[in-house]
C-alpha cells in the first residue's frame, strides 16, 4: 500500500520545510512541494516521482541529505531528487551561474526529472502570477536579479523544457508560457547571452 510513502513523504517535506515561507511571501513554503506532488499525480506519472516531487527543494534548500532520502525512501527516489536540486549558491556568487547551472541541466537529467522540474516550474510561476497581480513588480525586490533577468531565467527554463518534455507535461509546458506572458509580456527569445 502507498499511502504510508505519500505520508512519510509529506511528514518528510513539512519537518524539513518548517520555519521556510515562499519568496516575498508568509505562505508555508510547504505548499509548493504539495502542491507539485498533486500536480505531478494528476498528469499520470509513477508514484517514485510524485515522492520524488513531494520532496524536490529538500537537499537544496534545508539540511536533509541523499543519503537521509535514500535511507527512507529508496535509491531511485534519492537520486531523483539529487538530479533536480541545484548546488547550493556560494557566497558572493553571481545570480546567473546558479540559472545557467539549472539551464544547462535539463538536456541530460532522466525523464522523470524532466517531469519533477517542468511542474516546479509550473508551480513557481503560478505563484509568481498569484504574487505579482498583487504586488506588481515590487515582486522582484525579492529576487537576487532584477526583472528583466529573471524573465530571461524562467524563458530559457521554458525552451530547454520544450526540448524535452512528452505528451504527459504538454499542458504544463503550455501553462508555463501562458505564465511567463502574463508577468512579463512575452516569451524572452532563446539565446545564452543574458541580458545584463
Amino acid at each position: 500500500m502507498l499511502i504510508p510513502q505519500y505520508d512519510n513523504a509529506i511528514q518528510l517535506a513539512m519537518a524539513a520545510h518548517r520555519s521556510q515561507t515562499r519568496k516575498g511571501s508568509n505562505i508555508p513554503f510547504l505548499v509548493h512541494p504539495i502542491s507539485v506532488g498533486i500536480t505531478l499525480a494528476m498528469i499520470g506519472v509513477t508514484n517514485n516521482v510524485i515522492i520524488g516531487g513531494i520532496l524536490h527543494d529538500t537537499i537544496e534548500d534545508t539540511r536533509i541529505t541523499y543519503d537521509d532520502i535514500k535511507g527512507a525512501f529508496g535509491r531511485e527516489i534519492a537520486d531523483l531528487v539529487m538530479e533536480v536540486t541545484t548546488e547550493k549558491e556560494t557566497a558572493g556568487e553571481p545570480w546567473i551561474t546558479r540559472r545557467l547551472r539549472t539551464i544547462n541541466s535539463i538536456s541530460t537529467i532522466s525523464q522523470d526529472a524532466i517531469s519533477i522540474k517542468a511542474v516546479d516550474l509550473y508551480h513557481n510561476m503560478a505563484s509568481l502570477v498569484r504574487d505579482h497581480a498583487l504586488m506588481g513588480d515590487k515582486l522582484f525586490e525579492h529576487f537576487s536579479s532584477t526583472k528583466n533577468n529573471e524573465h530571461w531565467a524562467f524563458s530559457q527554463v521554458y525552451h530547454a523544457l520544450k526540448k524535452r518534455v512528452t505528451s504527459k507535461e504538454e499542458m504544463v509546458l503550455e501553462a508555463i508560457r501562458q505564465f511567463i506572458e502574463k508577468v512579463f509580456g512575452s516569451v524572452y527569445e532563446e539565446t545564452s547571452v543574458h541580458p545584463d
